[in-house]
């Protein structure tokens, strides 16, 4: 049994330690320290330092791309697709999106240095957070599809003989799950996508092997908007160098009932059982509020109660200090709930 924290916000080396000792105390045995564009500039050193306290207090450690060039989750800007705008996904309605494109060779060589910095922090592994073409979560109002770059209509049209079609009207719906058709794509312009996030999470954690055998890849799957984030569970399960399947059931950020926690299990089984590999399953520690304080000490149970045997919840003292995400009872549920329920699994 595993139990895991995000931690993020804090780079003060003391200040870290205490909160690793808290973490220890806490029942967790691992951190997902985010790893940003900023800090991985300016910051280096001091993640060296970082995660060499957590280990001397006994946490494994993974290393998260937060918000690098916006392909990965986190609210963490990146300065890359600023220098180099010419990264940038394009979406149907011809609208230049804020994030890179995977299928330019810039973004990938940017990874690789991004991965040789990671790597130096010698952590147990990189947890590939929630990887996804552009969503309109900055909300720039345009919820179409990408990519329709230069870049990916030339690799589109080198593989179907076709150009790449796209829209030229805004898309106006918020989600569409379910539903490509409204899109107007056709199956091989969904399969284009699926590719280029496929080929371009093998290339990055193949990399992160040949500089380090021993690191393990986490791959975390958005577990909404799979369609439009272009994700292909199977064939990213596929990949040799993908070690550990992750995704998360916040149920409460799409207003769901509690059972999507049993849903989503269901889900990463299905296909953590195909390529025989193990399993994490993330619980939302943000933005509870009072009347669902208790609930996730009852979401922890049920995942535990569905075979789940490595949990991780995001973040640390359930976000207290990010107002954006705030929680009415972070202190009951980080000092009471997750300390009492991590135990359980312990």
């Amino acid at each position: 049994m595993k139990t895991c924290v995000s931690y993020f916000g804090n780079k003060i080396p003391s200040h870290a330690k205490e909160d690793f000792i808290n973490i220890k105390e806490h029942n967790c045995d691992s951190i997902i320290l985010t790893f940003s564009e900023e800090d991985a500039m300016y910051y280096h050193k001091t993640f060296i330092k970082i995660t060499e306290i957590a280990h001397e207090i006994g946490l494994e450690v993974y290393i998260d791309p937060w918000g690098v060039a916006r392909i990965f989750a986190g609210e963490a800007f990146s300065n890359f697709i600023n220098l180099h705008p010419q990264t940038r996904q394009v979406l149907q309605t011809n609208r230049s999106a804020p994030a890179a494109c995977p299928n330019n060779h810039k973004t990938v060589e940017f990874f690789k240095e991004w991965i040789d910095k990671a790597l130096e922090c010698k952590p147990e592994g990189i947890f590939w957070d929630e990887p996804h073409l552009y969503l309109d979560w900055e909300g720039i109002g345009d919820n179409s599809l990408a990519c329709f770059c230069e870049v990916c209509q030339e690799k589109f049209y080198s593989k179907y003989k076709y150009p790449l079609p796209k829209r030229t009207f805004k898309i106006s719906d918020n989600i569409s799950e379910k539903n490509l058709a409204i899109y107007e794509i056709t199956p091989e312009v969904q399969q284009f996508r699926y590719d280029t996030m496929t080929d371009f999470l093998s290339t990055l954690t193949k990399y992160a092997k040949s500089k380090y055998k021993n690191i393990k890849n986490i791959v975390c799957f958005l577990s909404t908007f799979d369609e439009k984030a272009a994700t292909d569970w199977n064939s990213i399960a596929a990949i040799p160098e993908v070690d550990i399947l992750s995704t998360s059931a916040y149920y409460l950020l799409g207003n769901r009932p509690i059972s999507y926690i049993t849903q989503t299990v269901q889900k990463i089984f299905s296909v953590a059982d195909k390529y025989n590999k193990p399993v994490q399953l993330w619980i939302q520690l943000f933005g509870i509020p009072k009347e669902k304080t208790e609930e996730v000490r009852t979401a922890i149970q049920i995942a535990k109660d569905a075979g789940i045997k490595n949990i991780a919840v995001w973040g640390y003292k359930a976000c207290e200090y990010m107002s954006h995400f705030s929680t009415d009872e972070p202190q009951k549920i980080w000092d009471t709930i997750v300390k009492e329920e991590f135990k359980k699994f312990l």
